[in-house]
């Protein structure tokens, strides 16, 4: 008989635990998800609320839920063990430019007046951040791009100065990452020996450029546009000390995931000149990051391929990475970089 047992109560847990006829072995929880009953109990307790309702929304990066206290709506995200230092930091990142003045999502304290809270669960402590919800829209890139441009050279402006420590990303997570997992997962050596080759150039376009705060993830999805014409920026999980001209690209970037098109680079030049018109008002770029934003979405491309798996892996298994998918992107990498010799600002 083999029985496996994972659940979570209050702040005990259980870990799995297989049991047969000869021995009992742990079981290591990798992931798992609290009953919503014991959450509201703990969560009630932790920010002295009265919350009634909760709903899982989505899981990637962090375990998204939206809870409800009568009329009263809050977000609460719920992050993966080895996530904790990232969260921390970005409760710190966000208070220091709230500070500031500036738009970012409003953390709810506990009731010891901390930024973020810990829910003890069977793969370990996870920290979990109650942020205000907010009503609004993700924002039209066409109609906000100026102001989107204006308040991330705010942004960027504002934490020069910032006096933490910022975790640092280097071309092992940008580039390396993707490859070390088409070596794992695939056996076409001579394919992946170019995306490494192309990985590596690319890396050595933009070692140079000036570094310093990245958001690290800076897309219209998390964005908010309130009622009021306002932008609230969300989700600073991944924000490091690396390259500034990574978020210009990345919100400026107008190409799909999977096919590669000129027109669309060419959105995404028209795209980045409205948005440095805003930018320009808070801080400049020179010409060499302007002239690196093909390079840097193609760099992102390769961050997502990289560290998607490393969150869908483990919960749905390999089904999904599978020859298709490489060929797919094996081929949007080598399109990408014949088209892109095209193109220069």
């Amino acid at each position: 008989m083999i029985i496996v047992r994972s659940r979570f109560k209050g702040n005990r847990k259980t870990v799995g635990v297989i049991i047969s006829e000869r021995r009992t072995l742990t079981l290591k929880i990798y992931h798992s998800y609290p009953d919503y009953d014991s959450m509201i109990d703990c969560l009630n307790n932790d920010y002295n609320m009265n919350f009634d309702n909760i709903k899982l929304y989505r899981d990637m990066i962090g375990t998204v839920y939206f809870l409800l206290e009568k009329d009263k709506r809050y977000v609460f995200k719920l992050y993966r063990t080895f996530d904790a230092d990232a969260a921390i930091q970005s409760t710190e990142i966000i208070n220091y430019l709230r500070s500031n003045n500036f738009p970012a999502v409003r953390i709810i304290p506990t009731r010891q007046d901390k930024l973020y809270t810990k829910l003890e669960m069977p793969e370990g402590i996870r920290v979990g951040i109650m942020f205000e919800h907010i009503d609004g829209e993700e924002p039209n890139i066409e109609e906000d791009i100026f102001l989107i441009g204006k308040l991330t050279g705010k942004m960027h402006k504002l934490m020069e100065d910032y006096n933490q420590k910022l975790s640092e990303l280097k071309k092992d997570h940008y580039i390396d990452q993707f490859v070390k997992i088409m070596r794992e997962m695939f056996s076409d050596v001579s394919k992946i020996d170019k995306i490494n080759k192309y990985g590596e150039e690319l890396w050595n376009n933009i070692y140079n450029l000036p570094k310093g705060f990245c958001h690290g993830d800076l897309h219209t999805g998390n964005l908010l546009k309130t009622k009021d014409g306002n932008i609230i920026f969300l989700d600073f999980d991944i924000s490091t000390y690396s390259y500034p001209i990574f978020d210009v690209a990345t919100i400026c970037d107008q190409t799909d995931f999977w096919t590669v098109k000129e027109s669309d680079m060419e959105k995404t030049f028209d795209s980045f000149e409205k948005f440095y018109e805003g930018y320009s008002k808070e801080r400049k770029l020179s010409e060499l990051e302007q002239s690196a934003i093909l390079d840097c979405i193609a760099i992102h491309h390769y961050e997502l391929n990289g560290t998607i798996p490393k969150y869908r892996l483990p919960l749905e298994g390999n089904h999904w990475l599978n020859k298709s998918y490489f060929n797919a992107h094996y081929n949007w990498t080598m399109e990408w970089k014949n088209k892109q010799k095209r193109f220069s600002i």
